[in-house]
């Protein structure tokens, strides 16, 4: 069967959603195609927009990347034209889902109705059950590394620390939207804490977000040595992977619902042999193995997350087996041939 994936989050855009519908149309190669929608167009046009666009790309099933309100077109669809459908979630679009009774119904049926339900984390997965997803058509599907060593060129490592002046410190990596899900607060204090006992210690920020000015402020206020870099590209973000000592991110759940749903960049780490450092959150504890690829701590907990990155900084022979089995686990569990062989499976299951 071809499928017509239907999204309006794809690359350009960033950010882990925007990857991940990328390697589903990779992985599908010729048997799939991609239906970019408008977010400026009321989300009802597209009931005689995929039709049309099924036939045009010779497609006869829907791969749903937003359950809304997409997956409310895929579901008419298939009563009124028997078109099937697969539903992806990625763990924010379902609890947006459960806090409105109206979505949540919405949600309930479309996921009932779908012939296949492909999840990106075994807690995703656990959200789409109680929405009442049948268990026997939900497939984990955790997403594959974007960041790999082969991007980082060797000469790069030592240009991008003298470029930053940390030739001889130690540094400590952390990659992602500078937002509150992504607890950079409570890492710039732990940081804080960190260099009290190791003053060469930075931590290297790589993104961009809303929260960035408040999260300088805080540096400045904490008198930690942090270095904002913003967004950067595969190939410096490798670089910086790859120079690198230790790789942390603390997030946590917010009251709204809005939690990590996996963490892809501990994994992306781990690649580079970089012991990591997260929280027991969402989808975490999945990416990182708790005392075998890295070290996980309470969110909010600073004092906690200085206790471990200390260790990772003066124990490194614990840092290098750790990742040592991160590098391990990552080439054999998220590559893209593997993520494609999985996508393939759920949908042949179909």
């Amino acid at each position: 069967m071809r499928y017509l994936l239907v999204t309006s989050d794809l690359p350009p855009r960033r950010g882990g959603v925007a990857r991940y519908h990328a390697a589903v149309i990779t992985a599908l190669g010729e048997d799939g195609a991609a239906h970019l929608v408008r977010l400026d167009q009321h989300w009802l046009r597209l009931l005689w927009q995929l039709p049309v666009a099924l036939q045009r790309h010779r497609a006869s099933g829907l791969i749903v990347g937003e359950i809304l309100p997409i997956g409310t077109v895929a579901w008419a669809l298939r009563t009124i034209l028997g078109i099937p459908y697969v539903v992806m979630c990625h763990g924010l679009d379902l609890r947006n889902a459960l806090r409105v009774p109206r979505k949540r119904w919405l949600a309930r049926h479309i996921l009932r109705n779908a012939r296949s339900v492909i999840v990106n984390s075994a807690h995703t997965a656990a959200t789409a059950r109680s929405l009442g997803a049948d268990p026997v058509r939900l497939h984990v599907v955790p997403p594959p590394i974007g960041v790999t060593p082969a991007l980082a060129q060797p000469a790069q490592t030592p240009d991008v620390r003298r470029a930053h002046h940390l030739e001889h410190g130690r540094i400590v990596l952390s990659v992602g939207r500078l937002v509150a899900r992504k607890g950079f607060d409570t890492l710039i204090r732990a940081m804080a804490i960190v260099q009290r006992t190791h003053p060469r210690a930075t931590l290297v920020v790589i993104g961009d977000g809303p929260e960035r000015d408040a999260l300088e402020s805080l540096a400045k206020a904490e008198r930690a040595s942090v270095r904002f870099l913003g967004q950067r590209d595969d190939v410096t973000t490798a670089a910086w992977y790859a120079a690198s000592d230790v790789f942390a991110l603390l997030p946590r759940e917010l009251p709204d619902g809005d939690v990590e749903g996996f963490g892809i960049v501990y994994l992306e780490a781990g690649a580079f042999g970089k012991p990591v450092v997260g929280t027991r959150s969402g989808g975490v504890p999945e990416a990182v193995v708790d005392g075998e690829t890295g070290l996980l701590v309470p969110p909010d907990d600073s004092a906690a997350a200085a206790e471990v990155i200390t260790v990772l900084l003066r124990d490194r022979d614990l840092a290098a087996r750790l990742g040592a089995n991160g590098h391990r686990r990552t080439v054999e569990e998220f590559s893209t041939e593997r993520f494609a062989e999985r996508i393939r499976s759920a949908l042949a299951s179909v």
